[in-house]
């Protein structure tokens, strides 16, 4: 469970670290603790699994790479497998399970991937498609809409 200073230090960090020398100093000033205070809770967060990583989010398509969302149709007893094979590939930014809709398609773990252009990229999804033994589809995209996705934390009160 986290505290009223834990929601105000997600709710920080979610807008952007400072672009400063000390960002995690910077960040400490502007809530009224210290740095190793910041720093502390950071670690804790990451350790309860609230924040997964602190780092830039970096364009993939404007370092000059091709991406697509990859839909995967798993069978229910190797869906934790083949998320953690799937999830240790460093060209891997997303991965989630989704339940499949009542009579559509039977795609049920989703990913993104990014590779140096689009014959790797084909080349890396025909490579998992062997190793996982799963029918994977490459989603490539027309038009990027870039959301800013903000959640609301709530500490304790």
């Amino acid at each position: 469970e986290i505290d009223d200073m834990d929601a105000m230090l997600l709710d920080a960090i979610q807008a952007g670290l400072p672009l400063t020398s000390r960002p995690f100093q910077t960040l400490a000033n502007q809530l009224g603790i210290t740095e190793k205070e910041v720093l502390k809770r950071l670690v804790k967060l990451k350790e309860t699994g609230l924040v997964r990583r602190i780092g830039p989010v970096l364009s993939s398509s404007g370092l000059g790479y091709s991406s697509a969302l990859i839909a995967c149709s798993v069978s229910e007893g190797q869906v934790e497998k083949t998320a953690a094979l799937i999830s240790r590939l460093p060209n891997v930014t997303h991965n989630y399970r989704r339940e499949p809709c009542e009579g559509t398609f039977a795609y049920n773990l989703w990913f993104t991937l990014f590779a140096r252009n689009q014959g790797a990229l084909d080349e890396l999804v025909d490579k998992l498609q062997n190793l996982t033994g799963c029918r994977m589809l490459a989603l490539l995209y027309l038009r990027k809409f870039k959301l800013h996705a903000r959640f609301s934390v709530q500490g304790t009160g």
